[in-house]
């Protein structure tokens, strides 16, 4: 691996790495919000399909098939969300460890050139 001392391009290569790490966490935020919204819709979805069995017209097979629609659709909207979070989780991490690195090797290039 090519070790580039070259303050400007050090400064530029870590701006690009905050820049990435900046945009891997908006968009980690982005879907965990959309995964909370995800959690209450598949609670509604519960609970209307819980008031139409214990309360509604149990003979109605129309309406027990679109509640039990709109339960299955948002159990899978919320586990799409989960599967997501976790890959965006490694993400942000291994762009964090490469701007960790970053941040070392700058840094030792600026006390090796004290010394």
């Amino acid at each position: 691996m090519k070790i580039n001392l070259n303050p400007f391009a050090r400064r530029n290569s870590m701006e690009k790495l905050t820049a990435e790490l900046a945009a891997l966490t908006a968009r980690r935020d982005a879907l965990a919000s959309k995964q909370s919204a995800a959690k209450v819709a598949l609670e509604r979805a519960l609970d209307a399909r819980q008031l139409h069995l214990t309360e509604g017209d149990i003979n109605d097979e129309q309406i027990a098939l679109k509640k039990q629609a709109a339960v299955d659709n948002a159990a899978s909207t919320l586990a799409g969300f989960k599967i997501a979070l976790a890959s965006m989780a490694a993400k942000v991490a291994e762009a964090q460890a490469r701007l960790d690195k970053e941040t070392q090797v700058v840094a030792a290039g600026k006390a090796s050139i004290k010394l």
